[in-house]
């Protein structure tokens, strides 16, 4: 059910996407045709190859039409002057505006700018300044129109929150059945296949969190990357201790410290609550364990250390959870956490 969710959820972006290109295209058309200009078909086919994936990959794009534009203007008026408006010149102007068009950048503005070369060249169109207007009305007309459509694409901040809802409630499930491990030994058929489905939820998620901030422009929405992201490297630090988990044979005072810590974690696993606490907490019981005598037999010793690997292996877990936090913006604190920063 999950992969035809999926499935219909990528068909249906796909169909919007194809229906805003189309009445974005004829749009432009009918409002170029209405003004009088020249080739207003050139318009469709400008709006046609503006609208991109996201917001933020057509507001590039427009902008680098622009420039490119008045390169080809220049291109086309120093080809004129020698060739005016034949085949030869054609070539020559398509030859010099591809190659600087690669050179700065603007690869993908060659298209629309072949157009304009064959209103002047191919139509023997004469070079002129009302020529020049035309050809920027045409442009302006198509851009802004794959703009306004484009600001219209699906945002994502529903998905966004099923996964966070997901990875949360997730992550503390498998918390949980590590410390019910570690107190009595109790198996944990799920919990490998749960950490490798939250895995795979995760790498969903950060795609799905860099498509909503390109379709947002809003760069506050840059924490649900970083969020992912920490998710990401905090499930693998998890996966990790599941591991070593299993080697821990004998039942300790040492073993049920550790669970009553990771039991407690599970019991308030979210980003909202105060990480400090919780290294403090745990470098108490760091403390502790090295002012305990050392361990009389090898049972002991590896038991020990393994229970001492997944004290570390916390710390670490923390220490990602406050970098996190402290690489925040009060913006991001306010929006996200419900809190200032100071």
């Amino acid at each position: 059910m999950e992969k035809v969710k999926l499935f219909w959820g990528s068909k249906r972006e796909t169909l919007i996407k194809g229906a805003k290109i189309a009445v974005g295209a004829s749009l432009a058309i009918v409002i170029c045709s209405l003004f009088g200009f020249d080739y207003a078909s050139s318009a469709g086919i400008i709006t046609l190859l503006t609208i991109q994936n996201t917001t933020r990959a057509t507001l590039r794009l427009s902008i680098d039409r622009f420039f490119s534009f008045a390169l080809s203007m220049a291109i086309a008026f120093g080809v004129c002057a020698l060739y005016k408006s034949t085949a030869s010149g054609f070539c020559i102007y398509m030859l010099l505006m591809v190659i600087l068009s690669f050179l700065f950048g603007w690869e993908n503005t060659v298209s629309t700018n072949a157009v304009f070369g064959t209103h002047i060249f191919i139509t023997e169109q004469a070079f002129t300044l009302n020529f020049v207007f035309n050809e920027l009305g045409l442009l302006f007309v198509g851009v802004v129109i794959a703009v306004l459509f484009n600001l219209k694409m699906p945002k994502k901040e529903k998905e966004i929150r099923e996964d966070i809802s997901f990875v949360e409630k997730t992550m503390a499930e498998i918390v949980f059945e590590m410390s019910e491990k570690l107190r009595s030994g109790k198996a944990m058929e799920l919990t490998g296949e749960k950490i490798a489905d939250l895995s795979a939820r995760l790498d969903t998620a950060v795609n799905r969190a860099i498509a909503n901030r390109d379709n947002t422009l809003q760069n506050h929405t840059e924490f649900y990357i970083n969020f992912f992201t920490l998710r990401k490297n905090q499930c693998a630090i998890l996966e990790s201790l599941y591991k070593n988990l299993g080697k821990v044979g004998n039942r300790s005072f040492n073993a049920d410290i550790t669970a009553d810590f990771l039991k407690d974690l599970s019991e308030s696993f979210s980003i909202q609550n105060d990480v400090t606490l919780r290294i403090n907490k745990l470098e108490d019981i760091i403390d502790s364990f090295k002012s305990k005598p050392l361990p009389k037999s090898y049972p002991e010793f590896e038991e020990t250390a393994i229970l001492y690997y997944i004290l570390k292996s916390m710390e670490d877990f923390f220490t990602l959870k406050r970098d996190f936090i402290s690489s925040l913006s009060e913006e991001q604190m306010l929006i996200y956490l419900n809190r200032s920063k100071h």
